[in-house]
């Protein structure tokens, strides 16, 4: 599956609560794929589809999340996992982690992405912040 495969289902299960914008961003290195609303809650998303339990994201990318994050941002990386259909989100700080360590990394929430899924939603606006 590619990324704007999994985009156009990740919308299509979410978009009932939440306003998505998907952002096309080559001039600013890190910058996440998504930014959303929901229940007044911004946050920032970036998506991928991991190879095995492999998932790469860019030092810059690391680099975007952690300090968003570290700032009191909410800022997630939603990975889904062919080999076993899952879905799983992770929040900002652990963006080094699942560099190293892929969807071996314990999430926040894990699960097939259903029609309508508020589980998923409900686990974004739960994603811890540092603040």
């Amino acid at each position: 599956m590619k990324e704007s495969q999994f985009w156009k289902i990740l919308k299509k299960a979410t978009d009932h609560r939440v306003h998505w914008m998907r952002l096309e961003s080559w001039s600013m290195a890190g910058l996440p794929d998504l930014h959303g609303i929901v229940e007044g809650v911004e946050f920032w998303a970036e998506l991928k589809i991991a190879r095995g339990s492999r998932v790469v994201l860019s030092p810059h990318q690391i680099s975007w999340l952690t300090k968003r994050w570290r700032l009191g941002g909410r800022a997630v990386i939603i990975i889904y996992t062919p080999s076993d259909c899952l879905t799983s989100v992770y929040s900002g700080d652990q963006a080094k982690d699942i560099a190293t360590l892929g969807v071996k990394v314990a999430p926040l929430y894990r699960a097939p992405l259903a029609v309508y899924d508020d589980d998923l939603i409900n686990a974004i606006l739960e994603c811890p912040t540092s603040k």
